[in-house]
């Protein structure tokens, strides 16, 4: 059982507190310090604090039941969260869309799926609780969906909205495509004759609804968040997060007139909701344990940011939003802040730090011996003190004047990683009727090859396999009439479909023009030819009647390593088992693309520690360079690239038009690769003659290079190569292999004889395709993706399995001259 202690605290001696012991999570004694409040603010010490997050659930659960406070405001995404709330409470999601809005330090934690499960408990009894976010930074919803919205709003308004416009404001606030505006005065000048267009616009509108309110809030908050990484790109001098912290402020006084009658609990980090920063004072005690904890850092990771004596000036001008805050909603709002003596914290899927002793002068030393503490702090008081309210590390100031009160729980943990449902399973009712045949060479009766196989109204296609035999599996005959064969050096045939017949014998005669077949090279005189924007357009303009746009389940051999020197050190070999539920689409989501499970892993050499996945970012990283489902690419960004038509190629039998590329304006928006910016972007796309699918993909992206920061003076070059390939599966394309090169030259300012080249190497190859019984698997394809999942050794399995050669891959021709 465990117990809640309140005490009103007034000094460091115990002799003049007053304590209630309370039990099983009755948090009565908060009653009479916050039932007048509007805004409640639940801090933390670090984000990876599993005890904090533990206790702010249940005393949320507390305030809304007891209460009234409906609405918690997290310190996420302002737009995001407004979708995933409009998408809930209009029944489109269920509740698991707030993974997609809260940022994953929170959501992929077990706390905030206890606290999805409390919210859903408390729905079926119509009883809603609203989440919303105050921050002006954004994630995925954000980028899926605003700029539709944005344009909505205007549309709806009747005012224009041009597309250069349009393309500008998805380059800047959704890919943070900011290089070019932080470093030309050109740049920035048009920039800001977009944005104070829009503002004009938006201010010329009367009457605004509530949805047209909250997308001006968003634009306002998002062009905030856009000026102050633009200010760090420039380094330009930025105290502490004042633009982010006055812009967060904004956003939850926005939210309260917004919603008068809500009353609100605000989530996020305890440095953000402090009233007051500039009474804590950085001693020589601070400084040991930030040189301490440093120290910890450099062991576990190699590196830290601290220098010694940073510490007085790491808050110097600070301007919390909880100052703000204070100022505007005066006593209507009280903030609490939380702490503990002993244990561990750390992000989730992150290293795990102990924490240090606090001093015996600390308030945390003072209530060692309880295990939850709460603290009301008289506000008459100036005491000074140590406190570990901030990062878990011991300040001194006054801090009644920071907080209004304080939880202490003894013992902190890491956030434990939330779990995911069991897979389910479905089953896709299949087309019974299948077609079998084979193509032969009329001459000499050898098989023919890749050769396609062209049926139904809208023109789908499969290749025959090695033995020149094929198989359709259709829906029905209805809509199939014929049955057309092309092969590259022969005439094309066809012959029209008998229901009763099953088995079709294709006997191809050559090409009388020796190995290229008329009706594929000469054009109709009155056909123009077609430009090599012209084929790209249409390439997009097929993707959905070439690519599969169905719920399926692909299985890869994906393999992570770093090569040096030729060596090959393996990360990760697995096999992986991915479940795409909206089949292959471009969107700017890339959580909601690909679910996944790790089936088998290979135990290598680099797992001696732990027999873990441990490559999640390298797979994300790999699977957001992909032609089709993505769109920061030269398919779908042609007004960034120059495209040039370099003849004709053979790719698995069929003929393509090889098209090379070169971005004239290297940046995220449409590379995929940010800042620092990339210096040159270019490549080649293979795209079928007659389909206008995407057989293959080259693209080499060279970034710029940068110092590290932490003063060693290495400098670091970056080149990328992206290979796809696809593969036609029953009339379908799906992809077949995907590879990511990443190619680190690393030279010194400090010896010119330094350098270190090495390759770390993603690959992803298709080793089978479901469609029929598909296992519909909950876990998405994110950084924390496996973490959890425990293996089994089968070495007889990868001593038979055939690998992926990584090393090949660092060879120059695998790089675009």
């Amino acid at each position: 059982m465990r117990v809640f202690i309140f005490i009103l605290f007034s000094s460091l001696t115990y002799g003049q507190v007053s304590i209630n012991t309370l039990k099983n999570n009755d948090y009565y004694s908060l009653h009479g310090s916050l039932k007048d409040k509007r805004i409640v603010l639940l801090g933390e010490q670090s984000h990876g604090d599993g005890a904090t997050f533990d206790e702010k659930v249940e005393i949320i659960k507390y305030l809304h039941e007891k209460l009234g406070f409906n609405t918690i405001a997290f310190e996420g995404g302002l737009y995001d969260n407004y979708k995933a709330s409009q998408l809930f409470l209009n029944k489109k999601e269920n509740s698991s869309i707030y993974n997609e809005s809260i940022f994953s330090i929170w959501s992929d934690t077990q706390s905030f799926q206890d606290l999805l499960t409390y919210i859903d408990e408390r729905a079926k009894k119509n009883d809603t609780i609203r989440i919303t976010g105050f921050d002006c930074q954004e994630g995925n919803l954000f980028k899926n969906y605003f700029i539709d919205d944005l344009k909505g709003v205007f549309k709806n308004r009747k005012i224009q909205l041009n597309t250069t416009i349009e393309e500008q404001i998805e380059k800047i606030f959704i890919y943070k495509d900011l290089s070019k505006i932080a470093t030309s005065k050109l740049d920035s000048l048009a920039f800001d004759k977009d944005v104070n267009y829009l503002l004009d616009a938006f201010e010329t509108m009367p009457d605004l609804s509530l949805h047209e309110k909250i997308i001006k809030q968003v634009f306002k908050s998002s062009l905030a968040n856009v000026q102050f990484e633009i200010a760090q790109i420039q380094n330009q001098k930025i105290l502490v997060q004042n633009p982010r912290d006055n812009q967060m402020a904004n956003n939850l006084i926005f939210l309260a007139e917004t919603f008068p009658n809500e009353k609100i609990i605000a989530w996020g980090a305890s440095y953000h909701f402090a009233k007051e920063i500039n009474n804590l004072v950085f001693d020589e005690i601070t400084e040991d344990y930030l040189s301490k904890q440093s120290t910890l850092e450099k062991e576990a990771t190699g590196y830290s940011d601290y220098k010694e004596g940073d510490g007085k000036t790491l808050l110097e001008g600070a301007i919390p939003m909880g100052k703000l805050l204070k100022e505007y909603f005066k006593e209507k709002i009280y903030s609490i802040a939380f702490s503990s003596y002993e244990g561990n914290y750390g992000m989730i899927n992150a290293t795990s730090y102990p924490i240090l002793t606090p001093p015996e002068n600390s308030i945390e030393k003072q209530l060692s011996e309880f295990d939850t503490v709460f603290v009301e702090f008289n506000k008459e008081n100036n005491d000074l003190f140590y406190c570990s309210a901030l990062g878990n590390m011991p300040i001194k100031g006054n801090w009644q004047k920071s907080f209004d009160a304080l939880v202490f729980i003894k013992k902190s943990y890491q956030p434990e990683l939330r779990k995911y449902d069991e897979s389910s399973f479905k089953s896709v009712k299949l087309p019974v009727c299948s077609i079998k045949g084979k193509i032969i060479d009329k001459n000499n009766n050898n098989v023919i090859p890749n050769a396609e196989v062209v049926f139904g109204l809208n023109e789908r296609m499969i290749l025959t396999k090695e033995d020149g035999s094929f198989e359709l599996v259709i829906p029905n005959r209805k809509g199939i009439k014929f049955l057309k064969v092309n092969a590259f050096g022969y005439a094309s045939d066809s012959l029209s479909v008998d229901l009763s017949k099953k088995n079709y014998v294709f006997r191809l005669s050559k090409s009388k023009l020796g190995g290229i077949v008329l009706d594929e090279v000469i054009l109709n005189k009155k056909q123009k030819e077609l430009s090599a924007k012209a084929i790209l357009k249409k390439a997009e303009k097929k993707v959905k009647g070439n690519y599969c746009q169905r719920a399926f389940n692909q299985s890869f051999l994906y393999k992570n390593s770093v090569v040096k020197d030729e060596t090959e050190k393996i990360v990760d070999e697995a096999i992986l088992k991915l479940y795409c539920p909206k089949g292959l689409n471009s969107s700017n989501n890339s959580r909601d693309k690909f679910y996944g499970k790790i089936e088998k892993l290979k135990n290598t050499p680099s797992k001696s520690d732990k027999f873990r996945f441990s490559s999640s970012y390298g797979l994300f990283s790999l699977l957001n360079r992909d032609l089709i489902t993505e769109k920061a690419n030269a398919l779908h960004r042609s007004g960034s690239y120059k495209y040039t038509k370099e003849g004709f190629e053979i790719i698995k039998g069929k003929k393509t038009y090889k098209i090379s590329f070169e971005n004239t304006s290297p940046g995220s928006y449409s590379t995929g690769y940010g800042y620092p910016a990339p210096k040159s972007s270019k490549g080649h796309i293979y795209i079928d003659c007659e389909t206008f699918a995407v057989l293959k993909f080259e693209h080499c992206v060279e970034r710029e290079p940068f110092d590290l920061r932490d003063n060693s003076g290495q400098n670091f070059a970056l080149m990328f190569n992206v290979i796809v390939t696809y593969q036609y599966v029953n009339g379908e394309y799906y992809i077949e292999e995907l590879i990511e090169i990443k190619k680190y030259r690393v030279t010194s300012n400090k010896d010119s004889n330094y350098l270190n080249v090495y390759y770390l190497i993603s690959s992803l190859k298709s080793d089978h395709i479901d469609v029929e019984n598909l296992e519909i698997i909950k876990e998405p394809i994110d950084f924390n993706f496996g973490i959890t999942t425990s293996f089994k050794e089968d070495a007889t399995f990868w001593k038979n399995k055939e690998t992926i050669d990584n090393v090949k891959r660092t060879k120059d021709e695998f790089f675009c001259k």
